[in-house]
């Protein structure tokens, strides 16, 4: 997935490295998690549908586009990643084929992607990003815009991040009805609170509201377009700081419209997940 070159200056490493390669899209928060430090080990809707899909047909994510091939500069303008206590600003600015992982590029014209993080204690945070780009040639010219902004708080015992995403997709359809939107609140709590002996347990949950652009289904008319609702509440165990272990309930509701996650017309999807992650490195 990944495969890079840094460069940086030896006397002031932390204000500005230079990356080649292969690597994560600087967008927004959660594009920039593996899995595994998610607390759901899940990624919401709104990165799933918003980010990385959004085409304006059914079934069209594509986790592929969180990562791309081209070069980024990033660091500290204020502060540094040691001294998390303290103000800091974090940037991220790309340039990028657009085409994805392990995609050779298909047009003349390349993908701006950036992020500014503002830390402003060691337990929150708030943050912008902006993607622009396109893929294809001619008449399948594929144009896409994503903006987005973020919060996270951060302690030892509760974790919350909220996340939102606005993207305009642009094919061949028009260019009305070609927005979607969506926001993502999770939250965490150690049930260390409690005992240390349940510190490793975590309650998580999550909320989010995902509508999607209105071309991405032909036939809908605009006054029975319906948002799409889910509910998450789940266990986490953090076996050890390699394995964690997830038990989640999840609801999932798009009313009389369905749109391609899984879930019937007029109904409400209910699943339970079990969910392991490991990581051995």
């Amino acid at each position: 997935k990944e495969g890079w070159l840094e460069l940086f200056l030896p006397k002031s490493p932390d204000l500005v490295r230079f990356r080649f390669g292969q690597m994560r899209t600087p967008f927004g928060y959660q594009v920039q998690k593996p899995l595994e430090e998610l607390p759901l080990l899940t990624y919401s809707m709104s990165t799933r549908w918003g980010f990385t899909g959004l085409r304006a047909a059914p079934d069209s994510e594509d986790p592929d586009l969180r990562f791309d091939l081209g070069f980024m500069f990033h660091g500290w303008l204020l502060g540094d990643a040691v001294h998390t206590d303290r103000l800091g600003v974090h940037y991220q600015l790309g340039l990028f084929n657009g085409t994805g992982r392990n995609r050779s590029e298909d047009n003349s014209e390349k993908t701006f992607s950036g992020t500014m993080t503002i830390r402003l204690a060691g337990w929150l945070g708030v943050g912008g990003a902006y993607y622009d780009g396109s893929t294809g040639r001619d008449a399948s010219l594929y144009h896409r815009r994503r903006r987005g902004g973020f919060l996270t708080v951060h302690t030892d015992a509760f974790v919350m991040t909220f996340e939102y995403i606005l993207a305009t997709d642009d094919p061949r359809v028009g260019k009305r009805g070609n927005d979607s939107e969506g926001f993502c609140v999770e939250t965490g709590v150690s049930l260390g609170l409690i005992s240390r002996s349940l510190k490793p347990l975590w309650l998580v949950a999550r909320y989010e509201v995902f509508n999607p652009a209105k071309n991405s289904i032909s036939g809908v008319p605009l006054d029975r377009w319906e948002k799409v609702f889910s509910q998450c509440v789940a266990l986490r165990w953090n076996v050890d700081p390699r394995v964690s272990v997830v038990l989640a309930w999840e609801k999932i509701d798009q009313d009389e419209t369905r749109y391609p996650v899984g879930v019937e017309v007029g109904e409400a999807d209910e699943n339970f997940l079990f969910l392991i992650s490991f990581r051995y490195f």
